[in-house]
């Protein structure tokens, strides 16, 4: 991690892409009728409507139960294992607003942060 060498060449964002890729067909495979599934990747061809994505912080994954107002936001983040408390901190404060937003408009909104270590090991807070 923090190679400039690799950050140039946009290793970093495709491995998170990667990874957001795999978390998203899981997702949709595993999914019912009433689920939406919206994510941030360009290979995405589901976009997110404007009732839910009013800020240009774009959340990595919206999962939408109309019928019961629901909705949970996945925030993915790659880096080091000693960053995950800073990183969790900052991913959390990049869509509070967010999900206060979608609370005020009525729905039951949770906001999980997944957090993948260079080194492999997974951690998920939840807000």
């Amino acid at each position: 991690n923090n190679c400039p060498v690799l950050l140039q060449r946009g290793c970093y964002t495709s491995r998170h892409n990667s990874i957001l890729t795999l978390i998203f067909n899981t997702l949709s495979f595993v999914s019912h009728g009433n689920l939406t599934i919206y994510a941030n990747l360009p290979s995405c061809n589901v976009s997110c409507p404007t009732d839910i994505l009013t800020t240009a912080k774009r959340p990595d994954i919206i999962v939408r139960n109309n019928m019961l107002r629901k909705i949970a936001i996945i925030e993915l983040t790659v880096c080091h294992e000693t960053n995950y408390d800073s990183a969790d901190h900052r991913k959390s404060l990049k869509q509070q607003n967010l999900v206060e937003f979608l609370e005020d408009k009525g729905y039951r909104c949770k906001l999980f942060n997944l957090l993948v270590g260079s080194r492999g090991f997974i951690q998920m807070s939840h807000f």
